[in-house]
């Protein structure tokens, strides 16, 4: 007879074997732990925690309050992240259905020990059983052991990372040769894993990347929207960023006094007659996400592309100019792109707007995870194809921000000098290789940040 979770709620192993199948119809590994959240009503949130702290279980309030919530750190890497959250569904199966809530653990009438180490072996069973790992040892044991440089690898296949795949081999199986004490084995992994980066990097990525789209796909983002004070925060923290990006010398303090301006006095605010090119530029990266703030979105053409760079440049001494394509070739500052030969470009845009038009015709049947696949694939192809002589990257984001926008995802912007140079790092990636991972993987990652703002 098939266990149900009360039958196995006391065996952490079993209660694991209960819980996997909520994945999905089939089996998968590295095992879809976001979904089985999804599935369980169990609400996720990112968040930036003072401390090391990972995650946390948010039982409800009272009688009334229904939402089961699990925060999860923003800034962990997500395979601490998914062994995380398989933790804190433990915590919120012992509460719903044992009823173990933090008041009893804090009272001392469970063992907050044991009761941490329950949670903690079943998200090791949920996320790697037995019957598992034992099918996979074949290919990565050697002799009795399975040696340091086998695990990197092995850890891909349960999307854990080596620490808690060697933990599971020297605790549960006992497959790792020498000492294995916690804060040796710890040290030993960490030492191996700084001293030897030869490894597969296509396969790394890969499996990155896809631990990425199990987040993205099950996330509800329509669920946690900003108040509109987080909003203006944010649109000014983004434009002040994509002008500092472009080399333009303008302080956050500026542009929030000319975003407020422009907000308050519209037409007559004081900035528009200035002649100074930083403050003409800020205004139309101000009215770009002014539009783009509004509610009433609807999907875009490659024609909007044009608009948006009408935008940018309403302000400037000949506005006329804006939406206008380039009369000569090009280049990307600081990414080596082959851009699109202006002679080109008509014939080029063209056929990136049929592309686009037939994205746009299947859009709504897509994943979230397929669907900024396809919008990123465009985003590099307006890069390359460079139509505009000034202002190409700025409205290329933000034509991608506008497509985000449309799924509820909320802005993306780099803020880092490190992660600028990412950004255009993996539009050369693609430019090499036709290898959009790199990309991908950025732009989930800045996505996951930015739940956290």
């Amino acid at each position: 007879m098939k266990k149900t979770i009360n039958d196995a709620i006391h065996d952490p192993v079993q209660l694991a074997e209960v819980i996997r199948p909520f994945q999905g119809t089939q089996t998968v590994f590295p095992v879809d732990v976001f979904q089985i959240a999804e599935s369980l009503n169990l609400f996720i949130k990112f968040a930036r925690f003072e401390s090391n702290q990972a995650g946390r279980y948010m039982q409800p309030f009272d009688q009334d309050d229904h939402i089961h919530l699990v925060v999860l750190s923003a800034t962990d890497d997500i395979q601490r992240q998914r062994f995380t959250l398989a933790h804190e569904i433990a915590h919120y199966l012992r509460y719903v259905y044992a009823g173990i809530s933090v008041e009893i653990i804090e009272a001392g009438k469970v063992d907050r020990k044991e009761e941490e180490k329950f949670v903690n072996t079943f998200a090791s069973h949920l996320l790697a059983p037995n019957e598992k790992v034992e099918d996979v040892l074949p290919t990565f044991k050697v002799g009795d052991y399975v040696p340091l440089e086998n695990i990197g690898e092995m850890s891909w296949i349960f999307g854990l990372s080596p620490l808690a795949m060697a933990s599971i081999l020297a605790y549960r199986f006992d497959l790792i040769d020498g000492e294995t004490d916690p804060k040796i084995l710890k040290h030993r992994v960490t030492t191996y894993l700084n001293d030897n980066t030869d490894y597969d990097v296509n396969k790394f990525l890969e499996t990155k990347s896809a631990l990425y789209c199990q987040v993205i796909d099950a996330y509800r983002f329509d669920l946690f929207t900003i108040d509109e004070h987080q909003e203006r925060r944010k649109v000014i923290r983004y434009i002040y960023n994509e002008m500092a990006g472009e080399g333009i010398d303008i302080s956050i303090e500026e542009v929030a006094e000319i975003f407020t301006d422009l907000d308050l006095h519209e037409t007559k605010s004081q900035f528009m007659k200035t002649g100074k090119q930083r403050v003409i530029e800020a205004l139309g990266q101000c009215e770009i996400y002014r539009m783009l703030a509004q509610n009433n979105l609807t999907f875009p053409s490659l024609h909007d592309i044009r608009n948006l760079h009408r935008r940018l440049y309403q302000y400037a001494p000949h506005p006329e100019a804006g939406g206008t394509f380039r009369t000569a070739n090009a280049s990307v500052v600081g990414s080596g792109l082959s851009v699109v030969g202006f002679q080109d470009l008509p014939v080029q845009w063209h056929s990136l707007s049929k592309e686009f038009d037939d994205f746009a015709d299947v859009a709504s049947d897509l994943s979230n995870s397929e669907y900024l696949k396809r919008a990123l694939e465009f985003h590099y192809s307006l890069t390359v194809l460079h139509p505009f002589p000034d202002g190409n990257g700025r409205v290329a984001r933000a034509f991608l921000n506008w497509l985000l926008k449309l799924r509820d995802i909320p802005f993306v912007f780099f803020e880092k000098e490190e992660m600028k140079k990412q950004y255009l790092g993996s539009l050369s990636s693609i430019d090499a290789f036709n290898d959009y991972k790199i990309l991908q993987l950025l732009y989930m990652r800045a996505i996951i940040s930015a739940l956290a703002d």
